[in-house]
């Protein structure tokens, strides 16, 4: 019989790609994960691992069993929701991480809506980012992540995770009073001559905006980049450029600035969960209300209708 410990080192590893990862997310040392793995292979009789180079990679076998893994830990988040389901009221403590720019106008909203609704329930927020959420939530050092997907990113699918669609979030050009309306009528194309800041290159939201401007017609003339969405903004009423932020980040203005929604790829606002949670009460509620957040916040756009 396979042992779940070690199942889920296997998945750790599927997600994480180096026993050293592994090992430190999980507090032990890389020859003990190996050890651990090791003996997995024994049991199922067959190579999981292949070394390639600094990274170990998954055999068909090893990824076939990763997919079985994810099966038994949501078999066992069943269980222990069918267990809570017994008491007789929602109550309890539930922890949601969230990437910077939607912790606190999604964040924020979720966990006071979840106080309304079920006092018993209490919401922790922290920080997390792209690389670090499905993992904790995997090895559940949280219970749940607000997380961003962008039309690249494809329909991947992590094993053991799920993830509920709550809304999709527009961009706004950020620009000074006197441009609004010049770009709410000629589009991006009119800030080809404007300097810019962005965030920093490989973020998927940099890509779809600098891809959005070459759609316009022009590459911006980047002057500072690496820069936060909330940074850039009070840089714009600086007066040292122009930029687009996601529309949520953009509530709060400096004097003289304006935003204006555009016509880039929305990106999507979604929450992710261990497979199997949704059972469970306090889960089940986070869900539920998370849902109510997603639609307030779809049907009560920042700003108008028009796009450039």
């Amino acid at each position: 019989m396979y042992d779940v410990k070690r199942l889920a080192l296997l998945q750790d590893l599927s997600m994480l790609g180096t026993l050293a990862a592994v090992a430190e997310v999980n507090g032990v040392t890389a020859s003990a994960v190996s050890q651990q793995l090791k003996t997995l292979e024994d049991e199922a009789g067959v190579d999981l691992l292949v070394r390639d180079g600094r990274r170990v990679r998954l055999t068909a076998a090893g990824d076939l069993l990763v997919e079985h893994a994810a099966e038994v830990l949501a078999a066992l988040e069943r269980a222990r929701g069918a267990v809570a389901a017994l008491q007789d009221e929602v109550a309890g403590e539930v922890t949601v991480a969230a990437y910077p720019s939607i912790l606190a106008p999604v964040g924020s909203r979720l966990a006071v809506a979840v106080r309304e609704r079920h006092p018993g329930v209490t919401v922790r927020l922290a920080e997390t980012d792209a690389t670090r959420a499905m993992p904790a939530v995997i090895r559940r050092e949280i219970d749940a992540a607000l997380v961003l997907r962008y039309p690249d990113d494809g329909d991947e699918v992590v094993p053991g995770v799920r993830t509920r669609r709550l809304f999709d979030e527009r961009f706004v050009a950020v620009v000074p009073e006197a441009l609004g309306g010049v770009v709410l009528h000629g589009g991006l194309g009119v800030l080809g001559r404007d300097r810019w800041i962005v965030g920093a290159p490989t973020l998927p939201c940099t890509r779809s905006i600098v891809s959005a401007c070459r759609t316009a017609g022009f590459t911006p003339d980047v002057q500072h980049e690496g820069i936060g969405y909330l940074a850039a903004i009070q840089l714009v009423g600086a007066g040292l450029g122009v930029t687009v932020v996601p529309e949520l980040s953009a509530q709060v203005l400096p004097e003289g600035v304006v935003a204006v929604p555009c016509a880039i790829p929305q990106r999507q606002v979604a929450l992710a969960y261990r497979d199997g949670a949704q059972g469970h009460p306090v889960t089940h509620a986070l869900l539920d209300v998370a849902v109510e957040v997603g639609r307030t916040l779809k049907a009560r756009p920042l700003f108008g209708s028009h796009t450039v």
